[in-house]
């Protein structure tokens, strides 16, 4: 299953980067920056916020311990214990500008009106990794620290406990930030109302 998590991650990505090669014409400058952008472009937001952040919600859930003494958790609970700045410093990730913009992204998205919605919260994260072109190594920064996967997923065989399928995994998101996504953090409380 593995390798079909990782495959399912890299055939969104191989959406994306087609989406953008196919609005790379020549004399039209801006057509690039058109396509990335959610307010201009309706197939940018399924292709970021339904394939590619379902691709990797399926690595994030794969052998995550949902139910522990008799509380539920989501894998936002993860996302949110691997980013902790007590976390990024046991990890040498203090001073890095990524990891503390997982932080700061993180906690902002735990005090918005999307606070109450951990499935939104990380579609939202997702694209705001793109935005900031930092996603590969956000999702580095998470698989990072073994503690807190020990505490949150099965042992041993959890995809981001595991660094042969987390390496190719940060290689396969790699690209995108190369591209110019202007993703909206409220677009889904914006469909909403």
């Amino acid at each position: 299953p593995k390798d079909e998590l990782l495959a399912k991650v890299s055939t969104a990505v191989s959406g994306l980067i087609a989406h953008f090669a196919d609005a790379d014409v020549v004399g039209q400058p801006d057509a690039a920056l058109e396509a990335g952008d959610d307010s201009i472009n309706r197939k940018i937001v399924s292709l970021v916020r339904g394939e590619l952040c379902a691709a990797l919600a399926y690595v994030f859930a794969h052998e995550f311990k949902f139910k522990r003494r008799f509380r539920k958790y989501r894998f936002w609970d993860f996302i949110t214990d691997a980013c902790s700045i007590a976390s990024l410093t046991r990890m040498g990730y203090a001073d890095n500008d990524a990891a503390l913009a997982l932080h700061d992204t993180v906690a902002a998205l735990a005090g918005s009106a999307q606070g109450d919605n951990p499935s939104m919260m990380f579609r939202t994260l997702i694209a705001l990794g793109l935005n900031a072109r930092y996603l590969d190594i956000w999702m580095a920064v998470l698989a990072a620290n073994g503690a807190v996967i020990a505490k949150h997923y099965n042992a041993g065989s959890a995809f981001l406990g595991d660094s042969a399928y987390v390496q190719p995994l940060v290689a396969v998101v790699e690209p995108l930030a190369s591209l110019p996504f202007t993703l909206t953090a409220d677009y889904e409380l914006r469909r909403r109302r």
